[in-house]
């Protein structure tokens, strides 16, 4: 039989090609191109059978206590967090995530909405209790204060060196291309304030030609000292400002017997 069958493939080799092509062609159009094509559907509900009695409780669930599954988080490490410079840097993070513009893709509603529901994170902490754990507290002060906060306690690791920013996705957002553009827009900002120091003053810490001869087309004083850093988006709003990154490391640095130029200037 299979070697009938070998024969018959041979002998009409050219119509068994256009049969081949021709069904693979239909199932790439149903796949792909129609109106009925594959879409990935990120909601727990389609883990539950119509049927099943867990899918009752875990709407219940839902009905009290809302959606679960649109929730992510960011993690950011560092050994000051509770300083005035990086407690506004997250306080910016939490607005600009909250002030990201409406998807450019369809909704299940005619509505446009927000990507982001809401931002949960240290930055709050400006506006929590009139100022109870805000900006009229110095850092450890701060640190004891959230340690007593049953929310924000849980935000921090068991060295106070890193904390979460905690986010909710839309709850309309089911859709992969919805979810990455939001995701994408998300990691845009965090980007946008992580400034990566390339060269200390002494030494290169990564090696790229560019970086030095743009080191060297630089003409420094004696008393001066040069510091390079890099950002993936560092013309962006939040990346250079009174409230960015690069405000913050200025801020450490500078004191009354050194003097810092940097782009910021721009903004003064």
């Amino acid at each position: 039989m299979f070697s009938k069958f070998s024969k018959y493939i041979i002998d009409y080799s050219v119509y068994v090609l256009v049969l081949i092509i021709s069904i693979t062609s239909f199932a790439f159009y149903r796949a792909f191109l129609s109106e009925d094509k594959l879409a990935v559907d990120f909601s727990l509900e389609q883990m539950f059978p119509d049927n099943d009695p867990d899918r009752d409780v875990y709407e219940k669930f839902k009905k009290d206590y809302g959606r679960e599954d649109n929730v992510a988080f960011k993690t950011l490490t560092n050994d000051n967090i509770f300083s005035d410079e990086n407690l506004s840097i997250l306080e910016m993070i939490n607005y600009s995530m909250l002030s990201l513009d409406s998807m450019q893709v369809s909704y299940s509603s005619s509505d446009k909405k927000k990507p982001i529901e809401f931002v949960v994170s240290l930055g709050t902490l400006w506006d929590d209790g009139e100022g109870k754990i805000g900006d009229n507290l110095n850092p450890e002060e701060r640190l004891e204060e959230v340690k007593l906060n049953d929310l924000y306690s849980d935000l921090l690791s068991d060295d106070n060196k890193s904390s979460l920013i905690v986010y909710s996705i839309h709850k309309d957002i089911y859709n992969h291309d919805m979810r990455k553009y939001a995701l994408q827009q998300v990691d845009s900002i965090i980007a946008s304030f992580k400034f990566d120091l390339v060269y200390d003053g002494k030494s290169f810490l990564i090696d790229e030609p560019e970086l030095k001869n743009y080191k060297n087309s630089f003409q420094s004083k004696p008393n001066e000292k040069l510091f390079i850093f890099s950002n993936n988006n560092v013309l962006s709003d939040i990346s250079v400002g009174p409230y960015s990154a690069l405000q913050a490391i200025t801020d450490s640095l500078s004191n009354s017997d050194i003097k810092i130029n940097s782009i910021n200037d721009c903004y003064y």
